[in-house]
């Protein structure tokens, strides 16, 4: 917003619509693939995901079962699996993604899955302020895949979620770095 001296205006055929202007400040991105597909190419995500900012509010919401490859390390505002989606994330080294928006900004709804099972280490980090709200299913398989939050309480499992770890998955796959 400008002061009085600088308000921006803008007008169509001389009719001016608007006075005020809010800074959009975080973007939803859905993934858009049914498939295996690659976390980094900007088309996998609608709207295309060009510019990965740390305000990101990523989306998996297609009712599909998808591998999502080459997981970077990465901080994100916010993740959602819903509408009875499985995710499973999988990344080509070992890497961290954060999520460090404000209130519950790690979600996987009542039958969605997020799954990680690659075989690099992949750690999702809720971050101070951020919390996690689990009420469907996480597996975490094949190497010592890491859930972690920086508060005390940061992820709730609530009830009927499920969280399996499976045998290859060894060490404590909980923890309180973030």
């Amino acid at each position: 917003q400008g002061t009085t001296a600088n308000t921006p205006t803008l007008k169509i055929d001389g009719i001016i619509v608007a006075t005020t202007w809010t800074e959009v400040t975080s973007f939803n991105y859905t993934w858009n693939q049914t498939a295996s597909a690659d976390f980094t190419v900007a088309a996998n995500w609608t709207p295309a995901r060009t510019t990965p900012a740390t305000t990101d509010n990523l989306i998996f919401s297609n009712g599909a079962a998808t591998t999502v490859t080459a997981v970077p390390t990465q901080t994100i505002s916010s993740l959602k699996v819903t509408g009875n989606t499985t995710v499973n994330l999988q990344s080509a080294a070992a890497v961290t993604l954060s999520i460090g928006g404000s209130g519950t900004t790690l979600t996987v709804d009542a039958g969605s899955a997020l799954n990680s099972n690659g075989s690099s280490v992949l750690t999702i980090a809720v971050l101070t302020g951020a919390k996690g709200s689990i009420s469907g299913t996480m597996d975490f398989a094949n190497v010592a895949h890491k859930l972690t939050a920086a508060d005390a309480s940061g992820i709730t499992f609530q009830s009927g979620a499920v969280f399996t770890q499976d045998l290859l998955c060894t060490s404590n796959v909980f923890g309180t770095s973030g």
